[in-house]
């Protein structure tokens, strides 16, 4: 989570990356007294909760890692390019642009979900060597 300002509107982002565990249900309410979850899909530029045909086939979906989220074991973090990662923090305003120079790039990789494994054995995700190698 975290907190910005947009339009002069103080917003809460929350990240929700695909994953094995996929898909993610969600409370329908932010009660205490709301027991109810439901899972939600994009349509265009909206977020709705996933109904009939739309729920089937997200459940039907579930068994697969989407390509972008897969670790791709052919390549290294030297093959993520740290100058295009850089470059698109700047961009996009992030404040993780600063730091990013200094971090070790498993430690930026895990930071941005374009990288996976454990410390002894770090891979780059597909998405990743998609938008950041050269």
């Amino acid at each position: 989570m975290v907190p910005e300002v947009v339009d002069g509107k103080h917003v809460l982002i929350l990240w929700a990356p695909g994953g094995p565990t996929r898909p993610y249900k969600a409370k329908l309410g932010l009660g205490k007294d709301c027991k109810d979850w439901a899972y939600f899909i994009r349509k265009g530029s909206s977020t709705v909760r996933a109904k009939g045909a739309d729920e089937t086939e997200l459940l039907s979906l579930a068994a697969t890692v989407p390509f972008d989220d897969r670790i791709n074991q052919r390549a290294t973090l030297d093959d993520l390019s740290r100058e295009l990662v850089v470059g698109f923090l700047k961009e996009v305003g992030s404040p993780l642009a600063g730091p990013a120079r200094k971090l070790a790039m498993a430690d930026l990789g895990r930071q941005m979900n374009i990288v996976e494994g454990p410390k002894e054995a770090v891979f780059p995700k597909n998405v990743g060597l998609l938008f950041f190698n050269p």
